[in-house]
């Protein structure tokens, strides 16, 4: 399963929600700031995928290639 992480409803974190929901990619949501600062995560929208963090660039690049 994938985790998009982020802390608010931005425009970028909405643009990869419907992107995934597109690709009928299964996902879970998160916002918790502590863990994601604990994953290093510095900016939202973020996707984690077996353990790797995609920034919101990549994360499109990877939802495009499903």
């Amino acid at each position: 399963m994938s985790v998009i992480f982020h802390s608010t409803k931005c425009p970028k974190c909405k643009v990869l929600e419907l992107k995934m929901k597109k690709k009928s990619i299964d996902y879970e949501e998160n916002n918790d700031v502590d863990l994601m600062i604990s994953k290093g995560i510095m900016s939202a929208p973020c996707l984690e995928i077996d353990g790797e963090i995609l920034d919101f660039t990549n994360a499109v690049k990877w939802v495009n290639n499903q």
